[in-house]
């Protein structure tokens, strides 16, 4: 059974890294920790997400590149993987959640 938020956050939205701050500093530190903060602008949803750097598109060191996040979650005990798409520069971009089997949650997570 599909969780209702996972089910309103599966189609892609504006998200916005706003943890500690938002700031591409403040961003580069939480892709070094391998924890980043998305808030989904339309539910006002924040939710943290652990990398899967193999995924993980981060090669943007010109101000404004885009970078893909790619990691996971749980939400209510479902194992969720979160993509978003973020502009460097201005720690904005359009994320989505997908739900993902225990045993590719348990690879991606490295649990």
């Amino acid at each position: 059974m599909k969780d209702e938020l996972v089910e309103i956050l599966s189609t892609p939205g504006p998200v916005t890294c706003i943890r500690p701050e938002k700031s591409r500093e403040a961003l580069q530190q939480c892709i070094r920790r391998n924890y980043v903060h998305l808030l989904f602008e339309a539910s006002g949803t924040e939710l943290s997400m652990q990398l899967f750097r193999p995924e993980c598109r981060l090669e943007a060191p010109d101000a404004g590149g885009v970078i893909r996040l790619v990691g996971t979650l749980n939400i209510n005990y479902q194992p969720v993987k979160c993509v978003a798409d973020i502009n460097s520069a201005t720690c904005e971009g359009t994320g989505y959640l997908t739900t993902v089997s225990t045993e590719a949650y348990q690879q991606m997570s490295g649990k």
